[in-house]
């Protein structure tokens, strides 16, 4: 995915979340970093979050086990969740990090009983 794309879609996330009540932030040069960081950092005043923004003009996505074991890690030194956002086409759809098991890339696809509609 282009830088500008993954960027556009961070936005869209970050609109979706504002409107359900999250307070957000886009990590700068998150895709770019040499250390392992977030793309968006969300909270709702209770629960915050470290989110992994994905988008895919497709049906399916495959995520290495790298990248979640690199969130799950940024998870555990920030003290919070990690969730992956993937948006296919125009669906968002939202997993807990935790909960993905796999080795090599993880297969995701948006009516997987373990995605969610909502955060």
């Amino acid at each position: 995915m282009s830088y500008r794309k993954g960027a556009d879609a961070e936005r869209r996330l970050i609109k979706l979340l504002r409107e359900k009540g999250y307070e957000c932030v886009r990590v700068a040069g998150s895709g770019r970093a040499r250390f392992e960081q977030p793309d968006v950092l969300a909270s709702d005043g209770g629960k915050v979050m470290c989110i992994e923004c994905k988008f895919v003009n497709k049906d399916v996505l495959y995520i290495s086990k790298n990248e979640i074991d690199a969130l799950k890690r940024f998870a555990r030194r920030f003290g919070c969740k990690p969730v992956l956002a993937v948006q296919f086409k125009k669906r968002w759809r939202f997993w807990e990090v935790e909960k993905l098991k796999g080795k090599g890339y993880i297969k995701l696809e948006p009516n997987q009983p373990s995605a969610s509609s909502d955060i």
